[in-house]
């Protein structure tokens, strides 16, 4: 978390965000892949590395989103957290119950992948603030 946040100094937030996004979202595509112990412990360090930045820049962005209301972005972080959760155990339990568990992680990957779009969609779209 603290690499992630010294690099807020050479690079965009989203940036960061949709390099978290693709760590963790490869994490779960060879998730599928492992046929032994030894992949898993392996894979432990890309996985931390994602979720080290999904976990620690969403605050940031979301104080970055309301520059003049100290507080407000603050405020999204427990909501973000609540739908997150929400929506990741809605997938998690109907995956795991059409495709199994391995079809699941590919079902996160296309989640990861369709939130990094989202989000670059939503910025571009976003005004900005002199």
């Amino acid at each position: 978390m603290l690499i992630w946040a010294s690099l807020l100094k050479r690079l965009n937030i989203l940036v960061i965000l949709a390099i978290g996004g693709l760590l963790y979202a490869a994490f779960m595509a060879t998730l599928t892949l492992a046929t032994s112990p030894w992949h898993l412990y392996a894979l432990t360090i890309p996985a931390a590395a994602g979720a080290a930045a999904l976990l620690s820049m969403p605050l940031t962005y979301f104080q970055d989103l309301f520059p003049g209301r100290p507080g407000l972005g603050t405020s999204f972080n427990p909501i973000n957290s609540f739908l997150g959760n929400g929506l990741t155990a809605i997938v998690f339990g109907t995956g795991a119950h059409l495709f199994g568990y391995s079809g699941t992680a590919w079902l996160g990957v296309a989640m990861a992948l369709a939130g990094i779009f989202g989000l670059v969609i939503l910025e571009k779209r976003r005004p900005t603030v002199a």
